[in-house]
Parts: structure tokens; C-alpha cells; sequence
């Protein structure tokens, strides 16, 4: 009995309040509908709250009259055991609960009980990625509910639906499912089951492209939430306002929602939990626009004060990549490390996609391309029963990590081949299907998901250089993802025109023009404080006798990633190759070298297959990247 009274307050401080409404369990993401203050701790503390709960059950049968002491019967206190357990990420625990509830010998006598925990059940099995399990149980529910009657019940359950089949990639069955729901909630009235059909058809309308129309939907959810008077689920709706508008190409916007959201979450004692994934939301936002500085002091602070759950991931996969951009390699390493438990064993596809994108790109930068293919795959696909199943089928509608994955993807594919004769696909086995399912998700739409658009560009552009097509289409290509990343992403401008000024002088474009762009991305990156980018970029220009900002040839340090002599190309096969990357002919490498023209076809052969590219294209591309080209006075003084 003492234990009992130890912990049934403990509990109760953190997971206080009245009855629950029926959309309870609607997931962290994607849950527009007013939350219900039992849903939610004041105290912030889930795992506590999940212990104290769960202890509280396992006593209960040694405590007489124990329903008449806290207020409600034991599938009342398992609903919140379980709501407490998918809070703090314990999703099997959480299923494991609502399933034994629903079996009990003696069910709850509550119907509204009985319905929340169905309606928790299915978004519960969802996100542990039992996504047949959980449409099988709504479509249950559905036939369950007399057609020709309005009932809440099974409003709930057709928002829900379309929720579910929203995430699974169905948007049209989603936006069906969701104006009925609609329909029937605003008839009843419901408005929670309205705010919630109301997020949906925003979310099948962004993917749609119809921008304006899906920021509107999202927006109404979102007063309905405020006008509902609960914190948390306002938060949630702040959360959600912020990441459409960032799907929608609208940075700014979606950083202002971001923080007033998370001021709103301070003020009412959730600004460790809501109110760090809405910190974290902020920070991307931040890292894309170019303010590096504040990103990395807001990260700082909000995990120095005790950012928890999936707000810490978020805060912790953004300080990746705000030191992998830095180049604080062992920094990034350490943000990841504690990110990793929490990603590697979740389903959340916010989560998985960030921290994906985090390891691809710290592995890039250290020369590791086919490492960043893996961090891609393990981000795409799950083991789902010993099967492997798409992880983030939903993500092109949910977020814009999806667009960076393939963008990051492309750029490694490209890497990858400029090492090796086979392409990238036949290097890693199972490229070939991730980019294929990536393309059919994302890549066809970059003018219809705005927030998406530099990324797919860019994706678009480096299977150009993958490919090694002429220099004239990559040209093009790094055009327009150029200027698809003007203004509103620095750091994705500066990539795109370092690997402009690289396309450009392989195919013997006017020196000026490649010089532009060489300082206009030096300029962007020393800006950000971009090293790693800013590097490459000063040994490009060192290579190509190109100055920068003063007017001065940079030096090169050394301290490029990438080593010629792993070629084993000789002294006079590097001359070859200088000259090569500079546009020269054979004829005209004979004439610099004082050679003849059969004997310099027989060089070019002969680096072509050390390289192993297929064409003067890859060589010329891959001599830039190793710091061989524009040197034709070097080279023939070699010669």
C-alpha cells in the first residue's frame, strides 16, 4: 500500500488532467487535433511517468478499492500506461498494453475508453511499422459502424484512415477518406476529427503541388488547435504548420511558426519535450538559410537544458550537420553516436531521413562515398519480418529530407564511378533499387514540392556527372540547381556552383566565367565557415590559377582528401591528364609534351582505364577533383 501511494502521484505530476478525446494516440507528426491534457505530462518526464504508471498496475491488485482511491478503473490507468509508453518511444510496450485492454476477461464498460484505445492502437502500430496491422484495424472499424449512421466513432476512424493512407503514399484514397471525415465532423460536430481531416488534405494537396491551397488546410487545423486551449496539442499544431511551410518552399515562414510554437511550449512546461522538437525544427530551418551561428548556439542551449526524446534527436542529427559542414568531423561523429539508438530503433521517418542525410554527408566528406550510400539505405529501408520494406514512403509530403537523400545519393553514385568502371549500382548491390523507388517518389516533381526543388536539381545534375555526360549538359545542370538554391540556401548554392566552375572547365568554357563562379561559391562558403567546401574550393582555384577575394592565387595545403598516387598514374600520365583536364586534344597534348600524336592516345588510354572512367569527360571531371587541372605550364615543364 505505501509503494502504491509512492507512486500513484509521482505518476499523476506528470501525466494530470481530465478525460481524453477519442483522436488520442493520432502520431507526434502528423497530429493536428486538439490534444487532451491527460494525453500529455506537465512535467515532461515520459519515461518517469511511463515507470511510475507501470508499477501503479503491478500493484494494483494488492490494493483494495484501488479504482475508488485514483479515480478511474485499471483499463483506465493501462490507457495511460500506454499512452505514457509511446510517448517516451516504447511503441511495442505501448501496442502490448492497448492489445490487453482490448482482450481483457473484463473490458472496459466505457465505450469512449474502448474507442481511444482502439484509435491509440492503430497509430501505435504504425509507427513501430506494423502498417498492415494498423489498416487492417481501422478498415475494421469502419465495417464495424452502420453506414447509413453519424457517428463519432466512425469519423474518428475515417480521419484516422486517412492518415494512414496518406503516410503509406495513397493520396488520393487519402484526400476521399479525409473530405468525409470532414464532412461528418463538422456535421456531429467534432473538431478535433475536423482539425485532424483538415492536416491531412493540406498534406495530399502539398504533394499535389497545390501550395497555396495545402499551407491554407494546414493553417485551419492549426486555429482549431489553438482555439481548443491545450498547450500540447498547440504545440503540435505550431510542429506541423512549420513543416508544411517548409515543404512548400516557405524557409522563412516556417522558422517564425517554429519559434513561436516553441515559446508557446516554454511557457506552459513542455519546452523540453514539444518544445525541443520545435526547437530543432527552427534549426534546420536555420541551417538551410545560412545562419549557422544561431543554429549552433540554439542547439547548444536547448541540449545543455535537457532537450529529451525526439526533440533531442532532431537537435542532435542538426548539430551533425552543422559541424559535418564545418568540418568538426569528430564533433559530428559524436552527435550521431547519441542520436544513433534512438534512430536506428525507430520508425519515426522525420528522424530516419535527417539522420541518414547527417551520416551520407560526414561520409562524403571524408572520401568515404560508398559509406554514404549505406547511410542512405539504412535510412530507406527497414527489416519489416525479415523482409526489407521502404522505410519513408511518405517522406516527399512530410519533409525535405527525402529530396536531400537522393541529392546525396546522386552525389556519392558519382564519386563512386569516377573510382571504379562499373557504375555506382553495381558497386553497391542495393543502389540500384533505393534510387529507382527514390525517383519515382520525388524526382519527377521538382517544381510541384518548392521546399524539394534545389536537392532534386541537384540530384539532377550530379547523375549528369555520374553518367559522365558532355560538359555542355552539366553546365546546364548545375545552372539550375544554382539558381534553384539562390538566396534561401547559401550552402546548397555554393556546392552547386563549385560543381559548375568544375563542369565549366572541363569543357574548355571561357576561364572568366569559371572564375565567377569559383569565388561567387569561396565567397558564400567562407561565410557559413563551410571549410570542408571552402577547401576544395581554394584547391580548385589554386589548380586552375584562379584568384580569389583580394586577387590572390590560394596555396595549396595538402590537405585534399583525395590522392592521386592511388592511381598509379607516373609522372608523364599526370602531365597527360593535366593537359587533358584543360581541354587539350591529343594532337595538341603531343604538341605541349613533344610527343607524338599515337604515343599521346596511348597515355590517354592508359589513364583512362587507371581512372576508371569511360570517356576524357569522367578523367577531366575526376583531375579536378584531384587537383591535376588547369597546370599546362607545370605540365610541360614535366614534359
Amino acid at each position: 500500500m505505501r509503494a502504491w501511494q509512492s507512486r500513484w502521484p509521482t505518476a499523476r505530476q506528470s501525466w494530470a488532467g481530465p478525460a481524453r478525446s477519442p483522436t488520442t494516440g493520432i502520431p507526434r507528426a502528423s497530429r493536428l487535433a486538439p490534444s487532451p491534457p491527460t494525453s500529455r505530462p506537465r512535467a515532461c518526464s515520459f519515461v518517469e511517468a511511463q515507470r511510475h504508471f507501470e508499477r501503479a498496475l503491478a500493484l494494483w491488485d494488492e490494493v483494495r478499492y484501488a479504482d475508488d482511491r485514483v479515480g478511474l478503473d485499471r483499463a483506465g490507468l493501462a490507457e495511460r500506461a500506454a499512452d505514457a509508453a509511446a510517448a517516451a518511444g516504447d511503441l511495442p510496450r505501448a501496442i502490448e498494453l492497448g492489445r490487453a485492454i482490448l482482450a481483457s476477461q473484463d473490458p472496459p464498460a466505457d465505450a469512449d475508453l474502448r474507442d481511444r484505445v482502439r484509435a491509440g492502437l492503430r497509430w501505435h502500430l504504425w509507427e513501430a511499422g506494423e502498417h498492415d496491422a494498423a489498416l487492417t484495424e481501422v478498415v475494421a472499424t469502419l465495417e464495424r459502424q452502420p453506414r447509413d449512421r453519424v457517428t463519432h466513432t466512425r469519423a474518428v476512424a475515417l480521419a484516422q484512415h486517412a492518415g494512414l493512407l496518406m503516410m503509406a503514399g495513397q493520396t488520393t484514397r487519402a484526400r476521399r477518406q479525409a473530405a468525409q471525415a470532414l464532412r461528418i465532423g463538422r456535421a456531429i460536430p467534432a473538431r478535433e476529427v475536423e482539425a485532424l481531416a483538415l492536416g491531412v488534405l493540406g498534406w495530399c494537396l502539398a504533394q499535389a503541388g497545390r501550395i497555396d491551397e495545402a499551407v491554407e488546410r494546414v493553417r485551419a487545423a492549426w486555429t482549431i488547435a489553438l482555439e481548443a486551449g491545450d498547450p500540447a496539442g498547440q504545440a503540435l499544431a505550431y510542429n506541423e504548420l512549420a513543416a508544411v511551410l517548409d515543404v512548400c518552399g516557405r524557409t522563412g515562414e516556417a522558422l517564425d511558426v517554429a519559434l513561436q510554437g516553441r515559446d508557446l511550449a516554454a511557457r506552459h512546461g513542455l519546452g523540453r519535450t514539444m518544445g525541443a522538437l520545435l526547437e530543432s525544427t527552427a534549426v534546420r530551418a536555420l541551417y538551410e538559410l545560412g545562419r549557422w551561428n544561431e543554429a549552433d548556439d540554439r542547439v547548444a542551449a536547448a541540449l545543455e537544458g535537457g532537450a529529451v526524446g525526439p526533440g533531442r534527436v532532431g537537435l542532435l542529427v542538426a548539430r551533425a550537420l552543422l559541424c559535418t559542414g564545418r568540418g568538426r568531423f569528430a564533433e559530428a561523429d559524436g552527435a550521431l553516436e547519441e542520436a544513433a539508438g534512438y534512430a536506428r530503433g525507430s520508425t519515426d521517418r522525420q528522424h530516419l531521413g535527417w539522420y541518414g542525410a547527417a551520416a551520407a554527408e560526414l561520409a562524403l566528406w571524408r572520401g568515404d562515398p560508398r559509406g554514404a550510400l549505406r547511410s542512405v539505405a539504412g535510412a530507406l529501408w527497414v527489416e519489416d519480418r525479415g523482409v526489407a520494406r521502404p522505410a519513408m514512403a511518405m517522406l516527399p509530403i512530410r519533409d525535405v529530407s527525402g529530396g536531400r537523400l537522393l541529392a546525396l545519393a546522386s552525389r556519392a553514385g558519382a564519386e563512386v564511378s569516377l573510382e571504379t568502371r562499373v557504375g555506382a549500382r553495381a558497386v553497391e548491390p542495393s543502389l540500384a533499387g533505393i534510387m529507382e523507388a527514390m525517383r519515382q517518389t520525388v524526382a519527377g516533381r521538382p517544381g510541384r514540392i518548392p521546399g524539394m526543388r534545389p536537392d532534386i536539381l541537384a540530384a539532377r545534375a550530379d547523375t549528369e556527372r555520374w553518367a559522365g555526360r558532355g560538359p555542355a549538359r552539366q553546365v546546364r545542370a548545375w545552372e539550375t540547381a544554382a539558381a534553384a538554391a539562390h538566396a534561401s540556401r547559401p550552402y546548397a548554392e555554393s556546392y552547386a556552383r563549385w560543381r559548375l566552375a568544375e563542369a565549366m572547365l572541363g569543357g574548355r568554357l571561357p576561364r572568366e566565367s569559371a572564375a565567377r563562379e569559383i569565388r561567387a561559391a569561396h565567397d558564400l562558403a567562407a561565410r557559413l565557415g563551410a571549410e570542408p567546401l571552402r577547401h576544395e574550393l581554394e584547391v580548385l582555384a589554386n589548380r586552375a590559377r584562379m584568384p580569389l577575394a583580394g586577387g590572390a592565387v590560394p596555396e595549396q595545403d595538402g590537405r585534399h582528401p583525395g590522392s592521386v598516387a592511388a592511381f598509379g598514374l607516373t609522372p608523364r600520365e599526370r602531365s597527360v591528364l593535366a593537359l587533358l583536364a584543360s581541354g587539350c586534344t591529343n594532337r595538341e597534348i603531343a604538341e605541349r609534351l613533344y610527343i607524338s600524336p599515337k604515343t599521346a592516345s596511348v597515355h590517354v588510354s592508359n589513364i583512362l582505364g587507371k581512372l576508371g572512367v569511360d570517356g576524357r569527360v569522367g578523367a577531366a571531371t575526376l583531375a579536378h577533383r584531384l587537383g591535376l587541372a588547369g597546370v599546362e605550364e607545370e605540365a610541360t615543364q614535366r614534359g
